[in-house]
């Protein structure tokens, strides 16, 4: 027999998601860290009447709560859920008319879709003013480090601590006489498996998964327990739905016939899994074990999620001599439903989330990142090194991996704090930045002195200025170009043009005449130069696979949950550290749109549950997975000839191109099943896990989406 609906009326009894409720106001301030789907039960229906709502008037019920004293809740009408019948005199006319509501509201319930921005007009100047104005947080690239910022008029811009001594070109480095040379990146850990789901389980921070994130998923599952492999198979569904240009989710689960000429999805994932399950995972997934703190702290869902990546990081990659530290965007244009959003005008994606990252410049991994929360920041909790000061203490944290090794991190001109490049090296990382005039000049550098000394320097002429703060030398490197002086900020390098640097040329017009000059950048403008955009080129990866393809797992991840994009932001993080590790290490060249579809193939086929990590494929050291399968080196000397192996040639070991199709490789492997043909180790992955026949790289490939 069918359950009879309760009625709604005056009197009743409903429970209501908190986000649903009105004043907001007073909903934050009672819990402070209500989670997505935190819902509050006993309220009772004073009356029913029209209220605006999202800018537009709906019908809404107004509730009494004993939390809340005299002061009255309200919701709109559908969001309430009758727990208990008011008097069967009071209830509601169920056929009274109720406004319609804008599609958009429908689609952002409960979000504040439409009070998201003010328009963006064009104009940089009077947009910056008027966000700022109306409560945004705004990063214009011309905001100077809090530290440069004087204090007083007439504040003195050095400090007693601080001397300088006379211009040289000196060819002693602080950091060559310490005898540190140019190391390279390494991992600390070796992959389960030598595949791509091997790496991506290297990379990911697996211990987190197993010990945080699958028991909160599961405490909010509406059905079975999710587990390792079936999270990883749903992660590799995300991916795969990220090779193809943006359409509805719901799309890749339909029923009806995939139709190339449609602008719906081109392949269907109803036999990995059903929409239902997929959709259940969505909705119960969970970051954090961690009880809510009593006060108001919108990241707490996710910094246990940060913290984790940050400190698996750590265990797993040794960076290289040299890294870089600077910016990242995550995507969310939903300003209300997102603590720490802020608007970054000069990057490709200018609203959401702006994370400080750094990131290894010799194979790009990023290992270390911090989302910036602005405004959002609880007061409460105090974070490491803070009581240096703000800019300091960021470089600090994020250079922690990397301290007491002497290495060099290059920091952007938003960066340079004298101060902060001298806390550096006393915790044994050397540092340089770049000088910019952000409305102030950096404290402590004498730059319209440095400015007047080359005036009638020929172009391409660098002097450094030593110096000396708080005990610590340092140097300004100068550098003499057309128009403007280069100035950098650095605690290592020399005068010294490095064997493989470029020629630069430059021409001007000067009494005008055509001048012309070729000179090559000192050792520490031509780091910064090579090596600063590597933070920038993760970006790219992550956010249109490094080749402007615009297919962004944060884009594809269509969510209304802040901590899904945050999740989402880390998982693009991780793919694109597994593309690098494997290009750096394995030596793999591939394109990064195929590399994805690849990941994703062997997350979705994964047999984690069952065998472990390594899933689908094996390393050649611990022998096949399939029986028919088995990578093996050739004999010495010898060729497959007639079905055995004969000595044929001169030299020991034979390297001939894989017999694979389309695949260029060197190699002298061949999978037991067919010794006729070379296989490349790449090549041999995929076809001992497709390979019903025995033939090539390309009879692997299956129907599809792969």
């Amino acid at each position: 027999m069918a359950k009879l609906k309760l009625q709604n009326g005056i009197g009743a009894r409903c429970s209501v998601i908190a986000r649903f409720l009105h004043p907001r106001r007073l909903i934050k301030e009672r819990y402070p860290n209500y989670t997505f789907d935190k819902r509050i039960g006993g309220l009772l229906v004073a009356r029913r009447e029209q209220k605006q709502v999202n800018h537009r008037i709906q019908q809404c019920l107004v509730f009494q709560h004993d939390d809340f004293n005299d002061q009255e809740l309200y919701a709109v009408e559908r969001y309430g859920r009758v727990t208990e019948e008011g008097p069967s005199d009071s209830f509601f006319i169920e056929d009274e008319e109720v406004p319609d509501l804008d599609t958009r509201a429908r689609n952002d319930e409960g979000l504040n879709a439409l009070e998201s921005l003010p328009a963006i007009s064009g104009q940089l100047v009077d947009d910056i003013a008027r966000l700022r104005r109306d409560g945004f947080s705004v990063d214009d690239d011309m905001d100077p480090a809090p530290e440069n910022i004087p204090r007083e008029e007439g504040e003195s811009k050095t400090e007693d601590e601080l001397l300088y001594f006379a211009w040289n070109s000196r060819t002693t480095c602080n950091r060559r006489s310490d005898s540190l040379g140019e190391e390279k990146p390494r991992l600390l850990k070796s992959p389960e498996a030598d595949t791509r789901i091997g790496y991506f389980c290297l990379c990911f921070p697996m211990v987190w998964l197993k010990t945080v994130f699958i028991p909160a998923t599961n405490k909010a599952m509406n059905g079975k327990d999710v587990t390792i492999g079936e999270i990883m198979r749903y992660l590799g569904m995300w991916l795969l739905m990220s090779t193809q240009a943006k359409c509805s989710v719901r799309e890749y689960f339909s029923t009806a016939p995939i139709d190339p000429y449609s602008n719906g999805a081109l392949f269907h994932l109803n036999e990995i899994m059903s929409w239902n399950r997929f959709n259940s995972i969505t909705q119960a997934l969970r970051f954090t074990d961690e009880p809510p703190p009593s006060y108001k702290d919108g990241f707490y869902q996710v910094r246990q999620l940060i913290n984790a990546f940050n400190d698996h990081m750590i265990s797993i990659f040794s960076a290289g001599w040299i890294s870089c530290l600077d910016e990242s965007m995550s995507v969310w244009t939903r300003r209300w439903s997102c603590p720490g959003w802020m608007w970054v005008p000069h990057k490709p994606h200018p609203k959401g989330n702006e994370y400080h990252s750094i990131c290894d410049c010799l194979s790009g991994i990023m290992y270390g990142l911090e989302i910036v929360e602005g405004k959002d920041a609880p007061k409460e909790r105090k974070k490491e090194f803070d009581e240096k000061g703000k800019t300091v203490a960021l470089l600090l944290r994020l250079c922690k991996p990397i301290f007491a090794t002497g290495k060099v991190v290059i920091l952007d001109s938003g960066f340079c704090v004298l101060a902060a490049i001298i806390s550096l090296k006393q915790f044994g990382v050397f540092a340089s930045a770049m000088i910019k005039k952000r409305r102030y000049w950096p404290k402590g550098v004498p730059c319209e002195d440095i400015i007047s000394h080359f005036e009638h320097k020929h172009v391409g002429m660098s002097e450094r200025l030593p110096g000396m703060f708080e005990g610590m030398k340092f140097d300004i490197f100068a550098h003499k170009e057309p128009d403007y002086i280069t100035m950098f900020m650095s605690t290592y390098g020399a005068c010294i043009t490095k064997p493989n640097q470029k020629d630069s040329p430059r021409s001007w017009l000067e009494n005008g005449m055509v001048m012309t000059s070729v000179f090559r950048y000192t050792e520490v403008p031509a780091n910064h130069y090579r090596y600063r955009g590597a933070v920038d080129a993760h970006n790219r990866w992550r956010h249109d696979g490094g080749a402007n393809q615009g297919l962004s797992i944060e884009e594809t991840w269509d969510t209304k949950r802040w901590e899904n994009r945050v999740f989402a932001f880390i998982v693009a993080v991780v793919e694109v550290n597994t593309f690098l590790a494997m290009k750096f290490f394995r030596g793999i060249d591939e394109d990064f749109l195929s590399f994805r579809k690849k990941l994703a193939k062997e997350l979705i086929h994964n047999s984690i549950d069952d065998t472990g990590i390594q899933g689908a494929r094996k390393t050649r050291s611990r022998g096949p997975k399939h029986s028919n399968h088995e990578l093996k080196s050739c004999p010495k000397f010898c060729k497959f000839v007639n079905g055995e192996w004969k000595e044929v040639y001169k030299r020991k070991y034979q390297q001939r191109f894989c017999d694979s199709h389309g695949c260029k490789k060197r190699t002298r492997f061949y999978c037991s099943c067919s010794p006729d043909m070379l296989r490349c180790v790449d090549c041999y992955a995929i076809h001992s896990i497709d390979g019903e026949n025995t033939h090539g790289a390309a009879d692997g490939i299956p129907l599809s989406p792969f």
